[in-house]
């Protein structure tokens, strides 16, 4: 019993709560290293009892040798702290975030370590980002007139609608515009007299007559004088008002012993409109413009309606006055001939200011 004391003294190692534990550094000649637990709380190391210990009351074989063993030590796993999370790299919309974690404590006398990363990245959303408002292009609508001014009723509808507090479309969803400012044709106006009466083409104040067509004769080609345009534009052309007679003393004979007839197309266009000027024979008649503007003759007569015209007025006015913006005239024989003698003459320009 004496002997058994004094191994169960020199062999014996501290008891922990923890569990099982390990003797350590038991300085065994075999490389003995488990115990188990012996009475009382202690654990003892039996020599000739490879890797194992017995209880106190085995006797075990006892050869007399000392060991010397030190106190048993708790097994301590490794512990992780709780994640810890970072900031979202943007402060609406989806982002992302770091979270990351340290080691609590570390392991012990064969404990378990630390699996898994200390790092890890997630998506992240603060808040939804503020959607702004977005138009489409305006549809335009359909004018309601080709000409003369109408107007339209344009539309426009949301491309992208206001969303998480962001700003609302600004201004109308439809507009109405005026189109087709354009002037609008003139109709045209045909009138027809039989021969030996007058023609008298009118417009409205504001507008001139822009001849389109003239005939003097008849449907037959054969029948229709040739100079029946350049006659009817001569007395006409830029006047609001005008008289023809249908006469071959105007127009020549196209066909005799045959009944004739004097027809005229004509429109009314405030583009057409021309200044009218008439001096007496012997004076100067005078033509000016206003400034970045020119004259446009149109038509002139040098002469007397309807039958004493000279053939050279319009070439003449015109070679002096077509183009400038001022011109002067002399109403003399001398420079447009004698149309007609022992009569008193006088000098008529339609122009305009273009």
């Amino acid at each position: 019993m004496k002997s058994l004391a004094l191994l169960l003294l020199l062999c014996a190692c501290a008891y922990s709560s923890a569990g099982g534990c390990s003797c350590k550094d038991l300085v065994n000649k075999n490389g003995w290293g488990n115990c188990q637990k012996a009475y009382g709380g202690d654990y003892l190391c039996y020599v000739n009892q490879p890797s194992t210990c017995r209880d106190a009351k085995d006797s075990g074989t006892n050869t007399g040798e000392k060991y010397s063993m030190e106190a048993c030590a708790p097994i301590v796993n490794c512990e992780w702290s709780g994640w810890v999370d970072g900031d979202c790299s943007r402060e609406c919309g989806s982002g992302q975030m770091t979270s990351t974690r340290t080691v609590d404590s570390i392991e012990e006398n064969g404990g378990t370590s630390c699996s898994g990363p200390s790092t890890k990245t997630e998506e992240c959303l603060v808040k939804e980002c503020p959607v702004h408002c977005e138009w489409n292009e305006w549809k335009v609508g359909v004018c309601s007139k080709t000409c003369g001014g109408g107007t339209q009723t344009n539309t426009r509808t949301e491309k992208v609608s206001a969303e998480h507090g962001g700003d609302e479309c600004e201004g109308p969803t439809t507009m109405t515009d005026i189109c087709n400012t354009n002037d609008c044709p003139a109709p045209e106006v045909v009138k027809r007299v039989a021969e030996k009466n007058t023609l008298k083409p009118a417009c409205a104040a504001g507008t001139g007559i822009s001849v389109v067509r003239a005939t003097y004769g008849k449907a037959s080609k054969k029948c229709r004088a040739s100079n029946s345009l350049t006659k009817v534009k001569g007395e006409c052309q830029g006047m609001q008002s005008c008289s023809v007679l249908a006469v071959n003393d105007v127009f020549g004979d196209p066909c005799r012993r045959t009944t004739k007839y004097l027809e005229v197309a004509y429109k009314c266009e405030a583009s057409a409109l021309a200044l009218v000027k008439r001096v007496a024979e012997n004076k100067t008649l005078k033509l000016t413009c206003a400034a970045g503007t020119t004259i446009k003759v149109v038509r002139a007569t040098y002469g007397k309606a309807p039958k004493c015209k000279s053939s050279s007025s319009l070439s003449k006015v015109k070679d002096e006055c077509q183009g400038k913006r001022s011109c002067s005239v002399r109403a003399k024989n001398s420079v447009f001939g004698e149309p007609c003698r022992r009569t008193t003459k006088y000098l008529e320009v339609a122009y305009q200011c273009k």
